[in-house]
């Protein structure tokens, strides 16, 4: 290449590079101060729990939000304390959800039959890609693949040897992304301070679940008519338990004979 092309190419770039620097300066917009304020104050983790792509993005939702009046968005791994700080900086005061925990609506894994044996990417997802009704005999069940404790940013989710995923309720932060993420949506929200749950999504009757799964539902009603307050009954052969009437008397978990009602 001649000395000449090299000059020309150099001159060329450098007159990109300044129309570029110019472009910047002149349609730059300035970011707001207080956007700034919160984004030092937040873990920056990235984790995008908060349903944002980045601590950025939450901290500028978080000032939109305050000039538009609106409900401010959380920082869910900074929890309370963080929740506390912005208040302060913004001089608002946000009001605080109740504290919710993702909860497993199944109690299948190994104990449920396998429709077949599955051999490819280990993700639930790619499971229900393959076959929309999955390789459990329970169209229900928990696929059990693992999607749910790779996506928790706060490591609360971890697979037990029955392929069951264990939330750790001390860690779970009640973000939804395993709940979002979960093919068959057997991951719940639910208030901390409920006393039991049903560990069953299965509609089936009584006598499909009994053939397939050791734990399901069978929709066998002891626990509504033994239940003293009226919270516990059976919807569309599933066990609901209503959480505002349950007073937590255990009889309901003492009762069932598939022990799919577990404390919380």
């Amino acid at each position: 290449m001649s000395v000449a092309a090299v000059a020309a190419l150099g001159a060329l770039g450098a007159l990109c590079g300044s129309g570029l620097y110019y472009l910047s300066k002149r349609y730059a917009t300035e970011m707001d101060e207080r956007v700034n304020q919160v984004m030092e104050i937040l873990p920056g983790a990235n984790c995008g729990a908060c349903g944002y792509g980045s601590c950025e993005g939450l901290a500028e939702a978080v000032v939109k939000a305050v000039d538009e009046v609106k409900r401010i968005p959380r920082c869910i791994l900074g929890g309370d304390e963080v929740a506390s700080e912005i208040e302060s900086i913004l001089g608002i005061h946000a009001e605080r959800p109740e504290k919710q925990i993702s909860r497993l609506r199944c109690s299948g894994g190994s104990r449920c039959q396998d429709r077949f044996r599955y051999v490819g990417v280990d993700d639930c997802r790619e499971v229900i890609f393959l076959s929309e009704e999955g390789d459990k005999a329970c169209t229900y069940a928990c696929v059990g693949h693992g999607t749910c404790a790779r996506i928790c940013p706060f490591d609360a989710i971890t697979m037990g040897v029955d392929g069951l995923p264990i939330i750790d309720r001390y860690y779970c932060r009640g973000c939804g992304l395993c709940v979002k993420e979960c093919p068959r949506k057997v991951l719940t929200l639910s208030k901390i301070d409920e006393h039991f749950y049903v560990a069953c999504s299965s509609h089936e009757p009584g006598k499909v679940v009994r053939k397939i799964c050791e734990m399901g539902c069978i929709a066998c009603k002891i626990c509504e008519k033994n239940c003293p307050v009226d919270a516990v009954h059976v919807v569309d052969n599933l066990a609901v338990i209503d959480p505002e009437k349950c007073t937590g008397c255990a009889i309901c978990y003492e009762k069932c004979p598939r022990k799919v009602i577990f404390p919380v």
